[in-house]
């Protein structure tokens, strides 16, 4: 048996992996492992994603974490981890795997802002920050779309995690 390398660009790559069959997208997100696997390949995140059971397609729980996201006990303590957990997860498959850079004062980090009023907790707007932030750096977006997106798709996660 013969071995080829092939060598793609990251485009000619990401145009492969739109036609190509499940059996080369398997080969093309281990290739590309380091890089988001599949999700590098996704152009638009927002298009893959409706509920939070999509994020977990996404990522790769190890078992302390699955323990967390299947707890459904009462202490406030794990309830708290768990849903922070659960957020996460969400800002790094909306990120594709990029974390903001806290300490780079001329990037703009974002992030979803909510309001509770009489008719409950809600999603009302995105805030961003250059050189300070009023959430951890690890919880912002690296687009205002995406932060928009995240406090309107995953209203009920962020209220969990805003409230206990």
């Amino acid at each position: 048996m013969q071995i080829t390398n092939l060598q793609l660009t990251d485009k000619q790559a990401i145009a492969w992996y739109e036609t190509a069959t499940p059996e080369v997208k398997a080969i093309l997100e281990e290739t590309y492992k380091n890089r988001g696997g599949k999700r590098f390949f996704i152009q638009d995140i927002t298009k893959q994603i409706k509920t939070f059971d999509d994020i977990l397609n996404f990522v790769q729980l190890d078992e302390d974490e699955k323990f967390l996201l299947n707890y459904n006990g009462t202490n406030k303590n794990i309830l708290s981890c768990k849903y922070h957990l659960k957020i996460e997860l969400i800002v790094q498959v909306l990120n594709n795997g990029v974390e903001c850079d806290i300490m780079n004062t001329t990037e703009c980090k974002y992030y979803p802002w909510f309001v509770v009023g009489s008719s409950g907790f809600s999603f009302f707007n995105f805030y961003y920050q250059f050189s300070f932030t009023l959430v951890a750096g690890r919880l912002c977006f690296k687009t205002e779309d995406l932060a928009v997106f995240a406090g309107q798709t995953f209203e009920l996660e962020y209220n969990d995690y805003l409230s206990c």
